[in-house]
């Protein structure tokens, strides 16, 4: 039975939630750990991502792909309400780049399906 489910509805059919995740962290370890954990370790291992981020470390998960910090310069920007220019401060943000492997996963997994029309 999907846990899933019951917590909150699939918002996409192209998007996975944590609750998924857990669903399939359960399924996958055929009962061993229940829900909860599943949830747990799902929460766990995105908050110690997060968290080495927050104290500037890049992340490297071999085979998936690399978030790295970046640093953006202040720069001047443009208030469209006010119509006047404003200075952007400085800040941090947050970069993910895929593996190799994961690029070419995707793509062979995806041949043919984003097809444009023209």
């Amino acid at each position: 039975m999907s846990r899933q489910k019951d917590l909150q509805p699939k918002i996409d059919e192209n998007t996975i939630s944590r609750a998924e995740i857990a669903d399939r962290l359960c399924s996958e370890f055929q009962g061993k750990i229940s829900y909860q954990q599943a949830m747990h370790l799902t929460n766990s291992f995105f908050e110690i991502i997060a968290q080495a981020l927050e104290q500037g470390r890049d992340v490297r998960l071999g085979g998936f792909g690399s978030f790295d910090i970046s640093r953006k310069g202040r720069r001047p920007g443009r208030d469209i309400r006010a119509q006047k220019m404003v200075m952007i401060p400085a800040r941090r943000v947050v970069t993910f780049h895929a593996s190799k492997l994961l690029n070419d996963r995707v793509s062979e997994a995806c041949t043919g399906k984003f097809l444009i029309e023209e």
